[in-house]
């Protein structure tokens, strides 16, 4: 198609078809604006505010978050288990070695 021919390729008057480049560049009156960046913040917010934000497409229930309490505590004491392995290690050895006579030194008397 020629700069100056229609869809059915007959021709358009030079008059006709500089109207339609204006037009063109000078974009339409009535086209729709696209909303600032503010207001469509503003919009959000107040959809949240008045309870109506996500009603729009969701069909389905969000899922609920998993609890792992049990994960933590176990974390917690295997560190804490840990922290007193570290701190005094001798206490630990002694509380599963027991104290008998064959850890004393040699060169130690019993009475």
């Amino acid at each position: 198609m020629g700069a100056g021919r229609g869809s059915d390729g007959s021709f358009r008057s030079d008059e006709e078809w500089e109207r339609f480049l204006r037009e063109s560049v000078e974009g339409a009156a009535d086209a729709p604006k696209e909303p600032s960046a503010r207001a469509r913040e503003v919009t959000r917010r107040l959809r949240a505010e008045s309870g109506r934000g996500l009603e729009s497409g969701r069909t389905y229930p969000p899922a609920r978050p998993r609890r792992h309490t049990g994960w933590y505590a176990a974390g917690l004491l295997t560190c804490l288990v840990l922290l007193v392995v570290a701190v005094a290690p001798g206490r630990v050895v002694d509380l599963f070695g027991g104290s008998d006579s064959s850890s004393q030194p040699t060169g130690a008397s019993q009475p």
